[in-house]
């Protein structure tokens, strides 16, 4: 093993002696310290011991396509896999088609820090990096690289290691933005409270349908998601199926969309779309499209918080959940209303609003202890 600086960088070589016996190397620069260089030679030597490939290279975007297909396609959902898309044409338009084995910690740094420089969300960074990670450990295991070069890299964007705090309509503005949709589109109003009341995901709410409605209990059943762009009906999201009980208002709201649909279903009877019954779609029965639903939600939390604190549609689900926390609903029953996989994914997206009970629950012992003055 040979270790030597060069410029700013460190460097390692290491000689071996192929099947016909002639005396080959390998080398790797881009090390920050001699530290590190030592420590991924050591990588490749016990990785050369345990009989690493050395003949077998594959280019970035191939050994990529590969990934997705072998270990990510048919296991994932469509929306995670077209996220993954994005991450992929990220990577080759920094990297460019290299080896896999040309990429370095150094050179991977840089890319992240490419990517804060540019104003990439921490999102963003984070699923374009762990993307590449996934990849390139695949790579590892099948013994084509001696170590991840993603290993040890900073995501050395403000706060990136910090949970993100979820953002939602404050209570005082729901009403006011429930009138505006009201007056822009009274199909989407219907589906934006529903929405917020019970905290279901877009997709849900796009794949609901009248079948799915149980008026005698007031429940929804919501057992899938419809992806609208490929015209695909998908499990949820967690590929679990649950009941979310209604409030009496939201009921007779439900009440009055189905007479709103029945109207349309006669005044727009040649170009009705009955094939499916949707419970939320437009005056002629077709879903009402992703991109109307963003552009209201941008506009009129735009209006309402201003232009910079404009929220997605996804936070109508962040406002359900603050509501919940709130009014004093149990962790458990709301991450079982969510459908979040585990109580532990709702107590940290929600931390801001426990931050609030714990307060509560403080000022609560407080005023039981002294009003019965038991210290």
């Amino acid at each position: 093993m040979q270790l030597e600086k060069r410029g700013k960088k460190w460097r390692y070589r290491i000689f071996y002696k192929d099947d016909k016996g002639i005396r080959r190397s390998i080398s790797k620069s881009g090390f920050n310290t001699k530290a590190e260089a030592k420590r991924a030679a050591i990588e490749v030597e016990n990785s050369m011991n345990k009989g690493m490939r050395e003949t077998k290279d594959y280019l970035l975007n191939d050994w990529l396509n590969y990934y997705v297909e072998t270990w990510r396609n048919d296991k994932l959902s469509d929306s995670t896999i077209e996220i993954e898309k994005f991450s992929k044409k990220r990577l080759l338009k920094f990297y460019g088609n290299i080896s896999i084995k040309s990429i370095t910690p150094s050179k991977h740094q840089q890319f992240i820090n490419d990517l804060i420089d540019k104003g990439y969300s921490k999102s963003t960074i984070k699923k374009s990096h762990s993307f590449l990670k996934r990849a390139l450990q695949r790579a590892v295991y099948d013994r084509l690289i001696h170590f991840n070069p993603c290993d040890g890299v900073e995501l050395k964007h403000k706060d990136l290691k910090e949970p993100q705090k979820a953002q939602y309509l404050p209570k005082d503005k729901i009403k006011p933005f429930l009138e505006m949709v009201k007056k822009r589109d009274i199909h989407q109003y219907y589906m934006f409270r529903t929405m917020i009341e019970t905290g279901i995901r877009v997709g849900e709410a796009n794949a609901l349908l009248w079948s799915d409605y149980n008026s005698k209990d007031k429940t929804l059943s919501i057992t899938k998601s419809y992806d609208q762009k490929n015209k695909k009906w998908n499990p949820t999201k967690n590929k679990e199926n649950r009941i979310i009980y209604i409030t009496d208002d939201l009921a007779k709201e439900l009440t009055k969309l189905k007479y709103l649909q029945n109207a349309n279903r006669i005044v727009n009877e040649d170009i009705y779309n009955s094939e499916y019954d949707f419970m939320f779609c437009n005056e002629v029965g077709n879903p009402i499209p992703r991109s109307t639903t963003h552009n209201t939600m941008k506009q009129i939390t735009g209006k309402l918080l201003g232009k910079e604190n404009a929220l997605s549609i996804h936070k109508l689900r962040h406002t359900h959940a603050t509501l919940l926390l709130e009014s004093d609903v149990p962790m458990k029953v709301i991450q079982e209303r969510l459908g979040h996989k585990t109580m532990a994914v709702t107590e940290q997206v929600y931390s801001h609003v426990t931050e609030q009970m714990n307060q509560k629950a403080k000022d609560d012992f407080e005023k039981f202890i002294n009003e019965r003055k038991i210290f």
